[in-house]
């Protein structure tokens, strides 16, 4: 029924065969005089925007100006020491005193001015275009010695109200906060139930985004996005920023230094909530995703250099429109007799190639500008005229591309191409609600997203906020399971859901790391561009099912994962990964009520009377209270129950 990403040809880069089945399931200018204030002090000295508001102080960091109906906005700092700190405007590195035009639409709400000492991020300044009130207009010369009425200016459009509180029942509290977040924890089960997800998700949109520090090596980046999915306030962007992660994939296998993983976690977060376009231009001028998939330094044709089509390709294929072409509830669309429509060829790659030929690696501070620069990952990728095609290019659905483009011109008609393509709404909505509800999601439910995605409700394409509160709102991802609804928890899921449902204290996460890496998931790492798993990989035993995570859930890697379980409840992982099981323990003369506790702090109260028995059995056959707590909740920790999302 649904769109197809089968993987047809070998990839370019990083595949690897598939796993084997498991036999089992296991238990711009504004038009006013810009606003210039020097400072004696400070590591900006001066910030020159048009209506920047209030006036520029070095100590100062949130300031607006009035919204512009243009796009790209001027915007000069000047460095108080230019030798010791390095300037950022939206995002790409800027000479001390030099006019950096900021972009403001696509889902762009802000301007950031960051200024950098080696990678310590030393200041920040905001400046957020809003909405200026109408000004009265100045009345018209007239006869009558009395003036025209003054009419009341406009208000300034007010903040979307907080919805009303509407409580929901704890079953359908655990539900919701198993696709919200990576697993419900008490607080947040009695948040959700007492003003249900509408409030919830209102206040996670205002929360700020979980640190990404500057300085970490690669084991260090991805410990550190570990410990942001386990215990960041900010649960629904990390929830976000790992579905999104699957989509769109760098991996430390090519990218092996923590310098080249840090501005890509940066970038998934920053869009998670953001505009779908504005994310496929950044990805597209990330230096990061430029090293993994070669677009960095690809070149026109000449006599040693084609076109590099690693990027294009998997652009096309993985991160937006598919292999066919889709009608809007993901099904395929036909020809007459039948076939299934191809949505590009490899002449469409060849034609994207060359579009996107002349980026080079930001310029290093201290270094000149060079026709190709060495590897730096901080800013975006930088336009090099000389090494881009500048002919006529076809792309999608017959559009050409004049001859005689710049570089940013292809780049910015390459992302419009892309974007505008029916294929994309249906093809993202079945992605996300794979990710974060169910692996068979009903045509239905994807057309119902997919339907956001092309107009949020006030004409807006693209609006990821809005398409996730689509996603998790659905009567289908509300409701009580029936029928193949779910998916098998991967192992980060699984691992990280057992330990907020316990209270685990985290650690060090690189004492365990290395077991993720045993169960195909380390974080950060996929093997392959496809990410951890084919998202269209069959259910065993049922090949009309989709059932991707059991590509990583073979007989052998369902019994690792099982011994991870139960290394952690028996405390073999120290501090760096800890539960507490006194409450359970405390419960071990009463099997029913220890039980029954189990029950309640990992199902909240859904566990079958098939598996209450299987517990309270082996739980009757324990030696001591210590073992009998930790074999009832290992044992639940392993049942199909827990470890299958309904």
């Amino acid at each position: 029924m649904h769109e197809s990403l089968m993987m047809s040809r070998p990839s370019c880069r990083h595949r690897r065969r598939a796993a084997l089945w498991p036999s089992l399931l296991l238990l711009g200018t504004l038009g006013s005089t810009p606003a210039v204030t020097t400072a004696a002090t400070g590591p900006v000295s001066s910030l020159v925007v048009a209506g920047l508001s209030p006036v520029f102080a070095p100590d100062v960091t949130q300031y607006t100006i009035p919204k512009t109906a243009n796009c790209s906005v001027p915007v000069t700092a000047t460095l108080e020491n230019p030798s010791l700190h390095r300037l950022y405007i939206a995002s790409t590195e800027t000479a001390s005193g030099v006019t950096r035009n900021a972009w403001v639409c696509d889902g762009k709400t802000k301007i950031d001015i960051v200024v950098y000492q080696g990678w310590t991020e030393v200041k920040r300044y905001v400046v957020t275009p809003v909405a200026q009130a109408t000004p009265p207009p100045t009345p018209a010369p007239t006869p009558t010695p009395a003036p025209a009425p003054t009419p009341t200016p406009a208000p300034t459009p007010a903040p979307a109200p907080t919805p009303a509180p509407a409580p929901v029942d704890v079953s359908s509290a655990a539900r919701f906060l198993e696709r919200a977040t990576f697993g419900p924890t008490a607080a947040d089960l009695a948040a959700v139930q007492q003003s249900g997800p509408s409030v919830w998700l209102a206040q996670q949109y205002q929360l700020p985004e979980s640190p990404m520090p500057d300085g970490l090596n690669a084991g260090q980046v991805r410990s550190q996005l570990f410990l942001n999915m386990a215990r960041g306030a900010d649960q629904l962007r990390q929830r976000m920023l790992f579905a999104l992660s699957q989509t769109l994939v760098v991996s430390s296998n090519k990218n092996v230094n923590g310098d080249e993983l840090i501005p890509w976690v940066r970038l998934l977060s920053r869009h998670a909530f953001g505009n779908f376009r504005a994310l496929l231009k950044e990805m597209s001028m990330s230096p990061s995703m430029g090293k993994y998939l070669d677009q960095a330094n690809s070149q026109k044709t000449s006599a040693t250099s084609e076109p590099n089509e690693n990027y294009p390709r998997e652009l096309l294929q993985l991160f937006s429109i598919g292999l066919w072409e889709l009608h809007q509830d993901g099904s395929r669309r036909t020809d007459a007799q039948g076939n299934p429509l191809p949505t590009y060829t490899q002449h469409t790659v060849r034609e994207f190639a060359r579009a996107l030929t002349g980026w080079t690696y930001p310029t290093r501070p201290g270094t000149a500008p060079a026709s190709q620069n060495w590897e730096y990952f901080v800013g975006l990728m930088e336009p090099r005229s000389q090494y881009h095609d500048t002919g006529a290019k076809t792309l999608l659905n017959g559009t050409v591309l004049p001859a005689g483009q710049s570089v940013e011109q292809d780049l910015e008609a390459v992302i419009d191409n892309v974007f505008q393509h029916p294929n994309v709404p249906p093809f993202i909505a079945f992605r996300l609600i794979s990710s974060l509800v169910s692996s068979n999601p009903s045509a239905a439910y994807i057309k119902r997203v997919a339907d956001v995605f092309v107009n949020n409700g006030a004409g807006v394409r693209g609006d990821l906020r809005a398409v996730l509160m689509a996603i998790l709102t659905d009567v289908e991802a509300t409701a009580a399971p029936t029928g193949p609804h779910g998916h098998l928890k991967d192992p980060v899921l699984h691992i990280l859901s057992l330990g907020r449902a316990l209270g685990a204290q985290f650690g060090d996460p690189n004492m365990f790391m290395y077991i993720f890496s045993n169960l195909g998931q380390r974080v950060l790492s996929p093997a392959t561009v496809f990410s951890f798993y084919s998202p269209l990989a069959a259910l065993p035993g049922q090949p009309s099912l989709y059932g991707p995570e059991f590509q990583l859930y073979t007989p052998a890697l369902a019994l690792q994962r099982a011994n991870f379980i139960y290394g952690i409840l028996s405390g073999q992982f120290g501090s760096s990964f800890s539960v507490n099981l006194s409450p359970f323990t405390a419960l071990a003369g009463n099997p029913a009520a220890l039980v029954e506790q189990v029950n309640q702090t990992l199902l909240q109260g859904r566990m079958s009377n098939e598996l209450r028995q299987i517990i309270l059995t082996a739980t009757l056959a324990a030696p001591d209270a210590t073992q009998r707590a930790l074999g009832a909740v290992y044992l639940a920790a392993i049942a199909s129950e827990y470890a299958v999302q309904r």
